[in-house]
């Protein structure tokens, strides 16, 4: 590991312990907020299983796996404006790398209570959904986990450079709150899968359980490598922030 990599990752671990401290005085006490939303979470999930397993295609699941990428995405907003945006602002005097900054918005995403209760809650449905051998739920739960990596990577990358360009935060989260209950509209009311399927990270995470399913090497190959290839564009374009 390079010496800029080491110094990226000291600083990004310095600022998470700042917002940590500032995040434990803000909300003591019992974390009714990631239970309560794991609770929520689960419940979704129970009606959803009834829907995909009576269904003839992937429709249930394409509506399901976009809700809960929605789902992790608007609650990483949420997230960066009420605590992660004021610490990136105030240190932004400091001469602290774009790297440093992306490591620390999407480490903070990923040890939220709140992202890990979806998390969680979700891979525990898709271990029972599609539980068949160990390979096979190896193979769902790693497409999962990184679907909503890249769900993180991509909101911690466009959450700082809307800062970085002094645009409201808050406005990405309005706008894509709103295109999602757009999209999950469409399609419930004029049955459009192939929007769904249009969608980054939803479509092809879909594919990729068909494939493991189907026992498709070569088809859960090419959606593990999307996931990487996103992963590799993001981290190519969050350098690019000034």
């Amino acid at each position: 590991m390079s010496a800029r990599m080491q110094s990226s990752i000291q600083v990004a671990s310095s600022l998470l312990a700042v917002e940590q401290q500032k995040e434990r005085a803000a909300s003591a006490g019992f974390p009714a907020a990631p239970v309560g939303l794991g609770i929520l979470n689960l419940a979704f999930c129970v009606v959803m299983e009834n829907f995909i397993h009576a269904g003839r295609t992937d429709h249930h699941m394409l509506l399901f796996m976009f809700i809960e990428c929605s789902g992790v995405a608007l609650v990483c907003c949420g997230v960066f404006v009420r605590s992660m945006s004021d610490i990136v602002t105030r240190t932004s005097v400091f001469p602290i790398g774009t790297w440093s900054y992306l490591l620390f918005i999407f480490g903070g995403f990923a040890k939220r209570p709140v992202v890990l209760a979806l998390l969680l809650t979700t891979c525990l449905f898709a271990g029972v959904l599609f539980y068949g051998s160990i390979l096979r739920l190896v193979l769902d739960l790693s497409l999962l986990v990184l679907a909503i990596t890249v769900i993180l990577a991509t909101v911690a990358v466009v959450s700082l450079f809307l800062i970085r360009s002094m645009q409201p935060a808050a406005m990405f989260g309005l706008l894509a709150a709103s295109a999602a209950v757009g999209i999950v509209g469409a399609t419930l009311v004029f049955d459009m899968d192939s929007l769904l399927r249009a969608v980054p990270v939803v479509g092809w995470t879909v594919q990729g359980f068909s494939a493991v399913g189907n026992g498709d090497v070569s088809g859960s190959i090419r959606v593990f490598l999307y996931d990487l290839v996103a992963l590799v564009a993001l981290a190519l374009l969050g350098r690019r922030i000034r």
